[in-house]
């Protein structure tokens, strides 16, 4: 029953590593994320930091998100290009924490 508890967290990590090897992420990054992913409710201690790999995941997703743009557009992206560039994942109950990106990216 535990475990059940981390799954659609689980596949919301899953599916922001997924965008952000659309947005080009290095596929060695990606792997090591995936299987921090697959090993994150394996051990007691491994659930302990499972909020803080979430944490990890989502800011790599929005870095992705941004970095993929400004390299498209050859300048810093608009906040309604990077909304509609995340759409898919905020369809997917993920929300784009905006400020902290901004703030990141020195903008």
């Amino acid at each position: 029953m535990l475990g059940q508890s981390y799954e659609v967290p689980k596949r919301k990590m899953s599916f922001m590593l997924q965008c952000s090897q659309v947005w080009g992420l290095p596929p060695q990054i990606a792997e090591s994320l995936s299987k921090a992913i697959e090993k994150s409710t394996q051990s007691n201690e491994a659930r302990a930091h499972f909020n803080q790999l979430y944490s990890d995941i989502q800011r790599t997703a929005e870095d992705q998100c941004y970095s993929n743009l400004r390299n498209d557009r050859g300048r810093h992206p608009r906040e309604d290009e990077l909304n509609k560039a995340w759409m898919p994942l905020r369809n997917a109950g993920i929300q784009i924490n905006m400020a902290d990106l901004r703030q990141r990216m020195g903008r």
